[in-house]
Formats: structure tokens, C-alpha cells, sequence
């Protein structure tokens, strides 16, 4: 109910799909049991069992939500989860970023042997757009080069809001340089 709940509220599908795959291992887990007798240490040991600092806070977020939407739908009146500490997520122990020639190179290889990729690896590269969602369903109608914008739509973005992204002159450059026939 609440992953059709999530559907019907439109939410994003790695939404949904992250739910589905983290909500699983809990309804294995305490399935033949009523929710509304879930307790917070049950519920904070099926979070910490999670091997990994961020599928623990995958987890929590994830019944957090769920026993958030049952008690929005009264099917019982406190979620356990409430009165735990979200793990903490660690950032990457090491973050790369291509250096101008790196770049170069990715976007020259990309010309070469895929040319339709150069636009949407020049936006990742230049604009920070976010792959799964943002990047992978931004549309040519979004890239205003007359205006130096790049809109993001309230169904691409993460936080379902409208932004607009400057289009700095390296990125103009790239774009400018698909074929018009290419430009999908």
C-alpha cells in the first residue's frame, strides 16, 4: 500500500524502486507481524544489521517512511523508527574530478566513437547534473543556449523543484558542437 501510495504521488522511480529493494529484507524479516507491534529496539536492530553504513541509512529512511505513512494513514499511532538516530553517511574516501584534459579526452573519445553521447557526458561533466534522474531524462527542449540555461524539471529533479543550471562557456562549446540532428 504505501509503495502504491508512492505511485499515485508521482514520486520519482529510483524513489520507489529503492523502497521496494530496501522495505524486502524488512517485510521478510517481520512480515507475519502487525506493524502496529514493531517496537523501536526491533526496528533500530533490522537497521543496524545492514553491513554497511549507507545501506543502514538506506534502511532507516526507508521505514521511516513507511511507518510515517502508516501513522498518516491511522493504522497506528507512533512510528518507532521516530526515536532513532539516523546512521550517518560517510562520504567517499576519495572524490575524483577530471582534470581539463582528462575531459577533453573522455568528450574527444565520445566525438569519435559515439557522438551521441558527447552532450549528455558534457553536461554531466560541466553541469553537475545528476545521472540516473536529472541528466539521463533531460531533454534538448531544457538546453536554452540563447540564455545560458539549462532547466531542470520538478519530475527529473531529486527535490521536486524547477532549477536552472548556468551553462558555462566550456559546456556551451561542447553542446554547440552536435549536429542538430543529434541534439535528441
Amino acid at each position: 500500500e504505501h509503495l502504491k501510495n508512492l505511485e499515485q504521488l508521482h514520486k520519482r522511480p529510483p524513489t520507489i524502486r529503492d523502497r521496494r529493494l530496501y522495505l524486502a529484507p524488512f517485510v521478510e524479516a517481520y512480515g507475519d507481524k502487525l506493524a502496529a507491534s514493531i517496537t523501536r529496539q526491533q526496528a533500530g536492530a533490522w537497521i543496524m544489521e545492514a553491513d554497511t553504513v549507507s545501506k543502514q541509512a538506506s534502511r532507516f529512511r526507508a521505514l521511516h517512511a513507511l511507518f510515517r505513512f502508516g501513522v498518516r494513514s491511522e493504522y497506528f499511532s507512533k512510528n518507532p523508527v521516530a526515536g532513532i538516530d539516523e546512521p550517518p553517511e560517510r562520504s567517499p574516501d576519495r572524490v575524483d574530478i577530471f582534470t581539463p584534459a582528462e575531459a577533453e579526452a573522455v568528450l574527444r573519445a565520445a566525438q569519435e566513437r559515439e557522438p551521441r553521447l558527447v552532450a549528455f557526458l558534457a553536461v554531466g561533466i560541466f553541469a553537475g547534473l545528476r545521472p540516473q534522474n536529472e541528466l539521463a531524462r533531460l531533454d534538448w527542449s531544457d538546453i536554452n543556449l540563447e540564455t545560458g540555461k539549462i532547466k531542470v524539471t520538478r519530475s527529473t529533479s531529486k527535490n521536486d523543484r524547477v532549477r536552472y543550471v548556468d551553462i558555462q562557456p566550456n559546456l556551451k562549446a561542447w553542446l554547440k558542437s552536435v549536429p542538430g540532428a543529434q541534439r535528441k
